[in-house]
């Protein structure tokens, strides 16, 4: 189960894919990456209540910075995750 937007995303608009997996998480972000052409792939983990996101070689987004305006999380520039909250949610809604 996906979702698939362009959303703005520091300063320019990105193709966000967003997937709902509770397990094999990297392998699902590599996938929405490849074979969906994500710039930005966005893995929920509803189970354990985390939101995981992973980049394209491509991307000049920052997930680590994404994860912590959005999740109260951190990482990587390339690799990055945070938990569910509120605001994240409220993201969700430009899916719709």
């Amino acid at each position: 189960e996906y979702g698939r937007k362009n959303i703005p995303i520091q300063g320019s608009k990105r193709k966000v894919v967003c997937a709902i997996a509770d397990y094999a998480i990297n392998d699902i972000a590599d996938y929405l990456i490849e074979k969906k052409n994500a710039e930005v792939a966005i893995v929920v983990n509803l189970k354990s209540g985390t939101v995981s996101f992973r980049k394209s070689k491509n991307c000049d987004v920052h997930v680590g910075k994404l994860a912590s305006v959005l999740c109260d999380g951190g990482g990587h520039d390339y690799a990055a995750g945070g938990r569910i909250n509120d605001k994240f949610l409220e993201f969700c809604k430009l899916f719709n």
